[in-house]
């Protein structure tokens, strides 16, 4: 009888791809933010076309959650200056998160479809 030996690399790169997904951050590139105490978080929701809500005050340290509900148009929200992009995500796709690291105003559109903007000021 033969057996299955379990792909333990390939297990591994999910796991870190899953984790820096997850850890990018308002000018922290991909490096995870420094954790806060009583860190904060918000939704930002993808539909129509639009970003709702289209301007978001955080703390530094709180955490968006992005959440594309626009079937068959993939989205992104990405900072003008780079600092956190969630990536380009579908609607049946988990949603994304970003945590704000620094004090600022982030002009943000996406990527796919750049008319459509938003700021976050992180306070």
């Amino acid at each position: 009888m033969r057996r299955l030996r379990q792909p333990l690399p390939l297990l591994s790169l999910f796991a870190a791809l899953v984790l820096t997904v997850g850890a990018c951050g308002g000018g922290s590139s991909n490096k995870k933010a420094s954790s806060s105490s009583g860190a904060g978080s918000q939704t930002i929701t993808i539909q129509n076309f639009k970003f709702n809500p289209d301007k978001l005050k955080v703390k530094v340290g709180d955490k968006v959650t992005v959440t594309n509900l626009d079937a068959g148009a993939p989205h992104s929200l990405r900072a003008d200056d780079r600092s956190f992009n969630t990536g380009i995500f579908n609607k049946g796709d988990r949603p994304r998160t970003i945590t704000l690291s620094k004090a600022g105003t982030f002009p943000y559109d996406c990527e796919v479809h750049t008319f459509m903007k938003g700021t976050i000021t992180v306070s």
